[in-house]
């Protein structure tokens, strides 16, 4: 099976010299298609980084990143991979509906075609009901359940998920991690979660370990997903 993406020797530096601030360092790594994996560390170990990198929104400062199971880097290339980050980010001036639908519509889909779709994947979500909301009518947890939504409707190849449940109580925040679990299943799309939470860590197959920059992998317990 073709590896999705590889990380060979990768170190990321902001600076220069003595003063620089290495942010991940020589990290060496394969995941591969279907995989869901946890990355877990305290606040500045580098996950953030590391996720940027994967996703091709960074480059490194020495190593090499190939995506052979993406064809290539796959910035600039929308489809490839769906992105949630801390904060929903959400676009303000548009309802969820077509907050959803703004991916699709990068993509090339016309307007009608990805607000149905949008649609859809919204009831797949569970919160159709949002679908006329502005942002700032939404609580934290239901603004990071549609930021999950615009993130999986272009069915992407690999979910990157940078802290998304940092802001959230648990309850809300393992709905959002549950969320993500059954969209990858559905899609067969691989997972990478950035967490500092073991109980959201707990709910993927392979955990990976930031510190200091540098990643381990340690086994993982059985996990212990939601239905």
């Amino acid at each position: 099976m073709t590896a999705l993406v590889e990380l060979h020797h990768v170190t990321r530096a902001h600076g220069n010299g003595h003063t620089a601030a290495v942010a991940v360092r020589d990290i060496g790594c394969t995941i591969m298609p279907g995989e869901r994996i946890a990355v877990t560390g305290p606040t500045g170990s580098g996950k953030t980084t590391l996720l940027h990198l994967i996703a091709g929104l960074d480059s490194p400062t020495a190593g090499e990143i190939t995506w052979p199971g993406l064809g290539g880097n796959p910035l600039g290339r929308p489809g490839l991979i769906g992105l949630v980050f801390q904060e929903p980010s959400l676009l303000p001036a548009l309802d969820v509906l077509d907050n959803v639908a703004f991916p699709l519509r990068l993509d090339g889909r016309p307007a009608d075609s990805a607000r149905r779709h949008a649609r859809t994947v919204l009831e797949q979500a569970g919160i159709a009901d949002l679908s006329e909301r502005l942002p700032e009518e939404l609580s934290g947890g239901q603004a990071q359940r549609v930021a999950v939504a615009r993130a999986i409707a272009v069915a992407p190849r690999l979910i990157t998920a940078d802290e998304p449940t940092g802001r959230l109580d648990t309850p809300h925040a393992l709905a959002v991690v549950d969320l993500l679990v059954h969209a990858a299943d559905e899609l067969g799309a691989t997972l990478l979660l950035a967490t500092h939470d073991p109980r959201m860590a707990e709910r993927l197959d392979r955990h990976w370990e930031m510190r200091d920059g540098a990643l381990t992998e340690r086994p993982a317990e059985e996990p212990r997903r939601g239905s």
